[in-house]
């Protein structure tokens, strides 16, 4: 009887562990003009932080301790 292969196919334990954690990610399209003066008012802040935080979508990191 010949063995089972070992490569290729699903096998228990395989592949990376779910974390729970999960990403939303948004896309924003605007003028070029804008963009500019965007960047002129974020003093150095990150767009996503800068534009989140005038939108009021700021919400604060939540780490879980893992069990």
């Amino acid at each position: 009887m010949k063995p089972k292969p070992t490569h290729g196919g699903k096998r228990a334990n395989a592949g990376r562990k779910s974390t729970g954690a999960t990403t939303v990610s948004r896309s924003v399209s605007m003028p070029v003009r804008t963009w500019a003066a965007l960047d002129a008012a974020r003093e150095g802040q990150p767009r996503g932080v800068f534009i989140a935080a005038k939108l009021g979508l700021h919400r604060p990191k939540i780490i879980f301790p893992k069990p």
